[in-house]
């Protein structure tokens, strides 16, 4: 199956995808169309002042990068528009894999990013599903990046578990996007603050137990002035 000449696997049924948490609000294609990464009209511009100006997710990547440049085939866990696999495949990514539970952002928004890179189809497959439940074996990944992904999973150490089953021994995780930690003061615990997106709050204290428990250590840790990213690798 193929979606704009880009490979598109399906690993979840229909029915499967409407079950998964959130998935009402992500596969609303109305409410997309206002928004900045809404590219359906010819305005890329719009979405790349997101990404490198509103925001610093640019930033965070590259400097993530830097720190540990992508190996071979790896995967962008909720991908949404796809912005960032032609930036993984210029640092020198081989392949990547863009997983998405949000169907009208991986086979509408997504192609049309792609295309308008010049992404080659060889080098990107499409898989619609849950980042709970990768298709990939054991070791397969060189890397994966969650971007804007980590704090709107309801159950983050069953995620980290998974991209660590998918990572090589010598494998990373980029997670950027993430909020900046709330004080422990001002926050006990992990806490649900956007019923409708899914987002989460966690402390710096949360951040930490999230990889230990997933056996996963940070190697890399940096501040943005709207979040934080991390660089992560097999360990404790």
């Amino acid at each position: 199956m193929r979606a704009s000449g880009y490979e598109l696997r399906r690993w979840s049924t229909p029915e499967e995808l409407r079950r998964l948490t959130y998935s009402a609000y992500w596969n609303d294609e109305e409410a997309e169309r206002d928004k900045e990464w809404w590219t359906q009209d010819g305005d890329f511009a719009r979405m790349e002042a997101y990404v490198d100006e509103t925001t610093t997710l640019g930033r965070q990547l590259a400097d993530a990068l830097a720190d540990a440049p992508p190996r071979g085939e790896g995967a962008d866990l909720a991908a949404g528009t796809l912005w960032a696999v032609p930036r993984l495949l210029a640092a020198g990514a081989d392949k990547v894999y863009a997983v998405e539970y949000s169907e009208h952002r991986l086979t509408r928004l997504g192609p049309g990013v792609l295309e308008h890179y010049g992404v080659p189809p060889e080098r990107v497959v499409l898989c619609l599903g849950s980042f709970y439940e990768l298709g990939f074996a054991d070791g397969e990944l060189g890397f994966v990046l969650l971007s804007q992904a980590l704090h709107h999973a309801d159950d983050t150490a069953a995620l980290l578990r998974e991209v660590r089953r998918v990572l090589a021994p010598d494998g990373v995780a980029y997670v950027i996007g993430e909020p900046l930690p709330v004080r422990r003061g001002l926050l006990r615990r992990s806490r649900l603050v956007d019923p409708l997106l899914g987002d989460h709050l966690h402390t710096w204290r949360s951040y930490g137990r999230m990889f230990r428990s997933a056996g996963m250590r940070v190697a890399a840790t940096r501040e943005y002035r709207d979040g934080v990213a991390f660089v992560s690798r097999e360990g404790r």
